[in-house]
């Protein structure tokens, strides 16, 4: 889940005009001894804005 806003300027920022998404996603251990994850993300926004993301590793 995440929420925020972007901008050019740190003045565009605005609490009322925030930007929402949410999802989940799944997590295979692909090499146990480097601990090592092949990942896929599944992410769902305002006026239904979808994305898959597939990746190794971790996001963060």
């Amino acid at each position: 889940m995440g929420i925020g806003d972007v901008g050019n300027e740190i003045t565009d920022l605005s609490l009322k005009e925030l930007k929402y998404s949410f999802g989940g996603g799944l997590r295979y251990l692909f090499n146990k001894k480097e601990n090592v994850n092949l990942r896929m993300d599944i992410g769902i926004g305002q006026d239904g804005n979808t994305g898959v993301y597939f990746g190794i590793e971790e996001a963060f």
